[in-house]
Parts: structure tokens; sequence; C-alpha cells
């Protein structure tokens, strides 16, 4: 009986350590369980973080998409308004070309007009003095002449 109780005591002792050591491994499987379970917690937290991240940062793009075609139709906007504005200050320019070319043509007409006008006075006063040179000369020298110059002009 004795070897059978050294066999029976020896499983038993063999029991015990194989439990021992099932129990020893089953505990650090429970705690690495426990701490990848906490690693991938977190790792969906992060995830989650990133996501939301993520989606901030689209929303904030599309945002400033948005601002961007609204300041180019802006833009295009003023830069039509100008084109529009150009024109107008050109054809308003050109306007007072003509309008300048057309007073310069009358005020040099005006001058020539004048400086012809001039020239008929300069030519009747000259023709004036000549006649009365020499009605002068006329009467002063000859004064029966001018007394009968004098009676034909009264009747």
């Amino acid at each position: 009986m004795h070897s059978d109780l050294s066999i029976l005591e020896l499983t038993q002792r063999f029991a015990a350590e194989l439990s021992q050591r099932s129990r020893h491994q089953l505990d650090r499987l429970e705690a690495d369980n426990a701490r990848l379970q906490d690693e991938l917690n977190g790792e969906r937290s992060h995830t989650s973080q990133l996501q939301a991240q993520l989606s901030a940062l689209q929303e904030r793009l599309i945002r400033q998409e948005h601002e961007l075609a609204e300041e180019r139709q802006a833009r295009l906007g003023a830069e039509r308004e100008v084109a529009v504005i150009h024109a107008a200050i050109a054809q308003q320019l050109e306007m007072a070309e003509r309008e300048h070319a057309a007073q310069e043509a009358l005020e040099a007409e005006r001058e020539r007009q004048h400086q012809q006008h001039i020239e008929t006075l300069r030519l009747q006063l000259i023709q004036e003095r000549l006649r009365d040179r020499k009605s002068t000369r006329l009467n002063s020298s000859h004064t029966v002449i001018s007394y009968a110059v004098f009676c034909l002009k009264k009747k």
C-alpha cells in the first residue's frame, strides 16, 4: 500500500502542481487579457478622438472652400465692374478728346476770322488815311477847289 500511497501522493502532488501552474498561467493570461483590453479601449478612444479631429478638419476645409468660392465670385464681380468702369471712362475720355478737338478747331476758326477782321479793319484804316490825306492835300493846297467842293456838297 505504501507504493499505492506514494503513487496516489505523487499523483496528488502532480495534480496540485499542475493545478497551481495552470492557475498561475491562467492568472497571467487574465492579466494580459485585461492589459490588452485596456490598450484596446485606449486605442478606441484615440481612434474616436482622431475621427472627431478629422471631422472638424473636414468641416473647416468645406467652410474654407466655400469662403474661397465666395471670394472668387466677389473678385470676378469686381473685375467685371472695373471693366465696365474702365470702358465708361475710356468712352468719356474719347468724347472729351473729340469735344476738345472741336473746341480747338472752333477757336482756330474764330482766331482766323478775328485775324481776317483785323486785317480788313487795318486795310480800311489805311484806305481811310489815304483818302483823308488826298482830301487834306487837295483842300489845303487848292482853296478854290475846296470852296467848289464845299459848294457842291451843299447842293
